[in-house]
């Protein structure tokens, strides 16, 4: 993939990705990299980290593109616009693949090795059974109190859904601190985080945070029914949502971890904090 790819109409290939028909003004989708809706996505986070972060496409290719063999991308569509409205980029544990991008991070930045981290908190951690996010971004226009928590929520329930037919136990990610907030307040806690705040790509404030995602569950189900039914069944908002197409995702992700990487796959070089 090109650093800087040619100018793209967005808008064609929403309409092109989408169920057109779907009466829901948003919907949820789920891309592999090598799908031409994985651009969807791309085109968001370029546009999010630049203003937030002075993270230029060249900077986000050098980061992140050792890691595409092993990356799927999930989308929140705004189906009246055509526009994407939130984005998540997740890196899974493919067998002889590039490993999890933010676990990798946290020793050239936190100066500990994240099994460390994750022993010091308490945590029994397997590496093998976790799904890295990797990158999270919400456009401008949806940021508003009324949309924000939709947009998390969608993008979360696609994880949580497909986390729980993996059999998946830890979401990791490093998560600028302001975003870790919001998370925490919105999904009751679930994300932890492993130390303090450091710099890390653009960001002055970021943290490597964890959650124990079958744990997580368990307590919204016994303690908030009314989050455990949007995220884990998703029937209070589909009026609004139109939910991921579970078969097919399921389908599409079992083919990436049947893949085997080839031997000679190159492991990125440590990065030191900027």
């Amino acid at each position: 993939m090109n650093p800087i790819p040619h100018t793209l109409d967005i808008k064609k290939l929403i309409a092109s990705s989408i169920d057109v028909s779907a009466p829901e003004p948003f919907g949820t989708y789920l891309f592999l990299n090598d799908e031409p809706g994985a651009e969807i996505a791309r085109d968001l986070e370029r546009t999010v980290f630049l203003e937030a972060f002075n993270n230029t496409p060249s900077l986000l290719f050098d980061e992140y593109h050792h890691f595409d063999s092993a990356s799927i991308f999930v989308c929140v569509i705004d189906h009246r616009r055509r526009e994407c409205a939130g984005m998540m980029r997740l890196i899974l544990p493919v067998e002889g693949g590039p490993g999890l991008k933010s676990l990798l991070d946290i020793e050239p930045v936190w100066g500990r090795r994240a099994a460390t981290l994750f022993k010091e908190a308490g945590f029994d951690y397997d590496p093998n059974q976790s799904w890295d996010i990797a990158t999270l971004a919400v456009s401008r226009e949806y940021r508003t109190a009324a949309s924000l928590g939709l947009m998390h929520i969608g993008l979360y329930q696609v994880v949580a859904r497909l986390g729980r037919y993996f059999e998946v136990k830890w979401l990791v990610a490093i998560l600028d601190y302001a975003v870790y907030r919001l998370i925490r307040l919105q999904l009751r806690r679930c994300f932890v985080a492993l130390a303090e705040e450091r710099s890390y790509l653009g960001s002055a404030r970021s943290v490597p945070a964890c959650c124990a995602l079958q744990i997580a569950e368990a307590e919204t189900r016994e303690n908030d029914s009314v989050l455990h039914e949007m995220i884990y069944v998703g029937s209070t908002i589909k009026p609004a949502l139109r939910q991921i197409d579970l078969p097919s995702a399921i389908g599409r992700v079992q083919g990436l971890l049947d893949i085997k990487a080839s031997d000679n796959v190159k492991r990125p070089a440590p990065r030191i904090a900027r």
